[in-house]
């Protein structure tokens, strides 16, 4: 896994930090998780959100050009479209 981010271009702390928050959360949590709560505590997504608060600080996202500009840096470093989105929208 994290070679996979490493090689789309995420930040190395990045990646240890989401794996150390993935580690402790599924420590702290059990087993036995729903569907929903596996997704927050996915290597994946915990690396995408970071790098979109990375990214997104310097970016007016209310502005589509803006928002497309991020997306489409996100898309080349792997990240699927939908997972984009998705958190995306929770900022708006």
């Amino acid at each position: 896994m994290q070679s996979k981010l490493y090689g789309r271009g995420v930040d190395g702390t990045v990646i240890r930090e989401a794996l150390e928050d993935f580690q402790r959360k599924h420590r702290e949590e059990g087993v036995e998780n729903s569907f929903e709560e596996q997704e927050e505590t996915n290597p994946e997504r915990i690396a995408l959100r970071r790098w979109l608060e990375k990214k997104s600080r310097n970016m007016d996202l209310s502005d589509w050009k803006e928002r497309q500009k991020l997306t489409a840096s996100l898309l080349r470093k792997g990240f699927s479209y939908s997972m984009i989105q998705e958190y995306l929208q929770e900022e708006e």
